[in-house]
């Protein structure tokens, strides 16, 4: 990725809805090599169970548009697309295109959802999209994975 340039890169996936997992995603894609200037697109689906009194960094959004609105503070550069389940893969993947044609793709089994926080860090969900986005990117919570985590994939095309 890095001596080919990362042309484009695409995430897909219907179960983003914790706030940690919105920071994994951001980090995994800031760090990404060779794709500082690369068109970002971030498939999601709404959440049909949101919480009515979210207050920690491993509860979902109270409404599917603050986590949208979130996920472009943290991805200022990024597409973000609100999709029905129905019209998207329901594996999660990282797709990348890198500049001399190739692909590379990335499966997360069970996407950013494998890892869990290890610690109840708290939230003020009432702030601002932005402000909401620092507290979050400043938040210290860790992650862990079990035991069980399903490895991840990666194919070259």
């Amino acid at each position: 990725m890095r001596s080919a340039g990362v042309k484009s890169l695409h995430y897909s996936d219907r179960y983003l809805l914790q706030v940690y997992t919105l920071r994994c995603l951001s980090d995994v894609i800031r760090s990404a090599p060779g794709a500082k200037e690369a068109e970002l697109n971030v498939g999601l689906a709404p959440d049909e169970r949101p919480p009515s009194d979210p207050r920690f960094v491993h509860h979902n959004f109270p409404a599917g548009s603050a986590r949208v609105d979130v996920l472009k503070c943290l991805l200022p550069n990024a597409q973000v697309n609100l999709l029905p389940k129905t019209q998207m893969p329901h594996y999660r993947a990282i797709t990348a295109d890198l500049t001399d044609g190739r692909r590379i793709e990335i499966l997360l089994d069970q996407g950013f959802g494998a890892w869990r926080a290890s610690k109840s860090a708290r939230l003020d969900f009432s702030l601002q999209p932005a402000a909401f986005a620092r507290a979050l990117s400043n938040c210290d919570y860790g992650l862990e994975a079990d035991a069980l985590s399903v490895p991840v994939a990666v194919t070259m095309t």
